[in-house]
């Protein structure tokens, strides 16, 4: 087996951007509810629900899991420094610099907070979503059947 017989073809820049897009598309037309059960001791449960974008069942979403250190850490660098300079920029009554600087950071810190929800919706989902699917984010049973047509397609 030679080295030439391995070559893997990569996606045009146009195609990874179309990717991209179907992919972007499948999570913004993802359908999320929110049951609340309340418990003997009147405590609230709410548990979140996506539905397959396929087969149209509606699966409990994993729990919110911990923000990772570094993107936290920044976070929380930025809040302070915004609190921070707002208090000194109205009490000094500073320069439009300062006022741009506070501008740059709220929008760093809106973009670091979005970004952020977006990874967490993408880690708490229960489906799958590939090339396969079209990026369609399906459940598991959904999967087994494609990736089961496609295997049986490419063996015959």
């Amino acid at each position: 087996m030679n080295a030439a017989n391995n070559v893997v073809e990569l996606p045009s820049l146009e195609e990874i951007e179309q990717m991209d897009k179907q992919q972007q598309n499948a999570l913004e037309s993802l359908e999320i509810s929110i049951t609340t059960i309340t418990d003997n001791d009147d405590n609230d449960e709410k548990t979140s629900y996506v539905k397959c974008q396929r087969c149209g069942r509606r699966i409990a979403m994993f729990r919110k899991s911990p923000r990772s250190y570094s993107v936290s850490k920044r976070i929380t660098v930025l809040e302070k420094q915004i609190k921070q300079d707002e208090i000194k920029n109205s009490h000094y009554h500073n320069n439009n610099s300062d006022y741009n600087y506070i501008m740059e950071s709220k929008q760093e810190l809106a973009d670091l907070l979005k970004e952020e929800d977006k990874n967490d919706l993408v880690t708490r989902l229960p489906l799958f979503s590939s090339r396969m699917t079209g990026y369609k984010w399906i459940c598991s049973k959904c999967w087994d059947k494609s990736y089961r047509s496609l295997h049986h397609h490419q063996t015959n």
